[in-house]
């Protein structure tokens, strides 16, 4: 992929889909508009000003006091079946969840060195990164 000025090409085969980092960007952008209290989610993106609850594949649910969250499937060269990153803003969460899950069993680790908070829904349960083990810890004792 290359980009000049404002023209990007791509060499025959490659595709692009832009279509989840559109939508994570949509959602930053529309929660930005809410006037208070308030969160905009579409699909697995979802983004908050105030805090919301969010529920998770696998019947979980998590606390997004404010940020964004992405939810995607991975591929299926991956250990995982979906995976799930909380971020300051969705569309850094979306993008961090599709390489998280393209890393494969690397993904956890390269989240908590990003400082990013990720689970990862495999077909034996759910496995919490190190970030996301203490941001529920966290939000269990306040």
């Amino acid at each position: 992929v290359r980009l000049v000025g404002r023209v990007l090409t791509r060499a025959p085969g490659v595709e692009l889909d832009l279509d989840a980092i559109v939508t994570s960007r949509a959602v930053d952008d529309a929660v930005r508009l809410v006037g208070g209290p308030g969160y905009v989610a579409a699909g697995g993106d979802v983004a908050t000003r105030t805090g919301t609850v969010v529920a998770l594949p696998g019947r979980a649910a998590l606390h997004l006091p404010s940020g964004g969250l992405a939810t995607c499937d991975a591929p299926a060269s991956s250990p995982w079946s979906v995976v799930t990153v909380a971020a300051g803003r969705c569309r850094d969460a979306h993008v961090a969840a599709r390489a998280a899950a393209r890393l494969g069993a690397d993904g956890p680790d390269w989240l908590d060195e990003h400082g990013l908070a990720g689970r990862f829904l495999a077909p034996g349960g759910a496995v919490a990164n190190r970030h996301w083990r203490a941001a529920a810890a966290e939000a269990s004792h306040a």
